[in-house]
């Protein structure tokens, strides 16, 4: 079954590591009988679809997990996770049918908010042909081309600066982590007081959500 869950507050500073393991202490939390994989080691079967970047807040996230029993409530099972969840972790819905493969998103949306007067100069920042930025990764630098993995953008103003509204790349093949765009204004001289990313959902390459 498919469960999709609100990260946000201080659980955006945990790693998906850390979250894993918190998640799987929740889930034992209810007293449901949990599937866990067989073999040598086995581990409880649980995965996280695109796991989210430190730093930034989900309001659409999903998890999948497995029970060894079918008699359930699910408005039972729903209220004992709740009530199992720390403050930041909050269950919406859980699903049983139509469960689509997380393997197939391409692209997520993204609002920014960036507390910063700048609006221009963050207009002409992601107006450029090319934004090249170093990622660590694996303990390796490499160049990257933002560009290349943002999709469409929009900019407004907001009350607390600038609004980002971002579709960009997200998935197995490639991905925008959007702190790598906050790096990249900062080395460009965009001064900001705060870069706040809530990933908002992500897509399959037909536009489709995973809301269902």
């Amino acid at each position: 079954m498919k469960i999709r869950v609100l990260f946000e507050k201080n659980i955006k500073y945990i790693s998906h590591l850390d979250l894993m393991k918190a998640m799987q202490k929740i889930l034992k939390r209810t007293g449901y009988p949990l599937k866990y994989s067989e073999g040598f080691n086995p581990h409880m079967v649980l995965s996280i679809a695109n796991p989210l970047p430190l730093g930034i807040v989900g309001k659409q996230e999903f998890m999948e997990f497995e029970l060894k029993t079918d008699s359930i409530s699910f408005g039972e099972l729903k209220e004992k996770l709740r009530l199992a969840c720390p403050e930041g972790i909050v269950p919406i819905e859980i699903y049983t049918q139509n469960l689509k493969n997380f393997n197939l998103t391409t692209n997520a949306d993204y609002e920014i908010i960036i507390r910063s007067d700048e609006l221009n100069a963050i207009r002409d920042f992601l107006e450029q042909e090319s934004i090249p930025v170093e990622k660590f990764s694996k303990g390796k630098t490499k160049l990257i081309d933002l560009k290349e993995l943002i999709y469409s953008f929009s900019l407004s103003p907001h009350e607390e600066g600038v609004l980002l509204t971002l579709n960009c790349a997200c998935g197995n093949e490639k991905t925008l982590n959007p702190m790598l765009l906050k790096k990249a204004m900062l080395e460009k001289g965009i001064k900001m007081a705060a870069f706040l990313p809530t990933r908002m959902g992500f897509y399959d390459a037909d536009g489709n959500g995973f809301q269902s």
